[in-house]
């Protein structure tokens, strides 16, 4: 015959309980990474850019799924991430292009087909990851960690002699223990970390 559990053992999982959640609460954030090559903490607080070409390209892993929505979300994320940022003009023959693989064509090839339209700033952003991730542990209590994650790389350009103004690499993730993120939610993290990268505060 089994025995019932008693006082101590309610307790216990009661304990157990209050414990994970406590966990899931504390643990909700976000975490920014940024790796420079070249450039200051904020550019756009600094450097009058003026004509500036947004030139988007992306470089998903082989197995990225649902590149196309991706895509879109990325492309919304940096129009939203340059609206009102005041260190530059988006009007023609300036503004957010299509996205292309804009690298291949080298930077001095590009900064000098850009000047000859005008443009006096090129800045290329290339998004490598926009999505979410979930991250589990098969210990007991199991336990599964999701976030939305941006990962991707600015790059600024002269376009009059090629020089590069700045070079990084930004990863933004927000999430935590026992979150289901949608996809959709990287759009923020992507707009966010963008418009830190360029002028150190967030989108509207």
């Amino acid at each position: 015959m089994t025995p019932r559990a008693g006082p101590l053992a309610a307790a216990a999982a009661l304990a157990a309980i209050v414990s994970i959640v406590s966990i899931a609460a504390g643990c909700m954030s976000g975490h920014v990474e940024s790796w420079d090559a070249v450039g200051a903490p904020a550019p756009c607080a600094s450097a009058a850019l003026g004509t500036v070409a947004v030139l988007p390209e992306t470089a998903w892993r082989e197995d990225q799924k649902d590149r196309a929505e991706r895509e879109a979300m990325a492309l919304r994320a940096i129009e939203r991430a340059l609206e009102g940022l005041g260190c530059g003009s988006l009007a023609p023959p300036g503004g957010v292009r299509a996205l292309a693989p804009w690298s291949a064509h080298g930077d001095a090839a590009l900064a000098a087909a850009l000047a000859a339209e005008g443009v006096d700033t090129a800045l290329l952003v290339r998004v490598e990851e926009l999505g979410p991730r979930v991250a589990v542990t098969l210990s007991l209590p199991i336990l599964w960690v999701g976030t939305t994650e941006a990962d991707f790389r600015v790059r600024m350009l002269r376009t009059r002699d090629g020089a590069v103004w700045l070079d990084r690499r930004v990863r933004r993730t927000s999430g935590g223990p026992f979150q289901l993120r949608p996809a959709a939610w990287a759009e923020d993290e992507l707009a966010a970390g963008l418009r830190a990268a360029l002028a150190g505060d967030a989108p509207r």
